[in-house]
């Protein structure tokens, strides 16, 4: 099933982003890389991310940011991701486009080492290692 990704206000400093509506590891990926791109690169007013299982929550300060200047944002990150899952998809790779969203985003990992990083994509969550041979 393809889902869009949605980006809804909550308030008037925060967001969430919605990048699907079941439970699905590449989604849960997408939302990983996505908090991690926004991290590495932040504008200046995002406060916090809060990555859950297919949604991402962005508090950001008013003040500082419209809701259209961090969505308008939020997109640019998104296609990024999705220019890298191509990439993967293309060479065959599997699902290790967020190492190499977050390599495109400066952070210097290595597109071939993601399974060896795998844990700064969860910060803390491992479920699903063992599909990748760790125990």
């Amino acid at each position: 099933m393809s889902f869009k990704a949605r980006i809804v206000p909550l308030g008037d400093a925060a967001l969430l982003v919605q990048l699907g509506d079941e439970i699905d590891l590449a989604v849960n990926q997408s939302v990983h890389a996505l908090a991690k791109l926004v991290n590495i690169s932040p504008l200046e007013g995002i406060i916090e991310t809060v990555p859950a299982y297919s949604t991402l929550l962005v508090h950001y300060d008013p003040v500082l940011l419209s809701f259209t200047q961090i969505k308008n944002h939020l997109r640019a990150k998104l296609s990024q991701i999705n220019e890298s899952k191509a990439i993967w998809r293309a060479a065959g790779t599997g699902s290790g486009f967020c190492c190499l969203a977050l390599q495109a985003a400066g952070s210097g990992c290595h597109p071939y080492s993601w399974r060896k990083n795998l844990h700064s994509f969860y910060d803390g969550f491992y479920a699903g290692l063992s599909l990748y041979g760790q125990a």
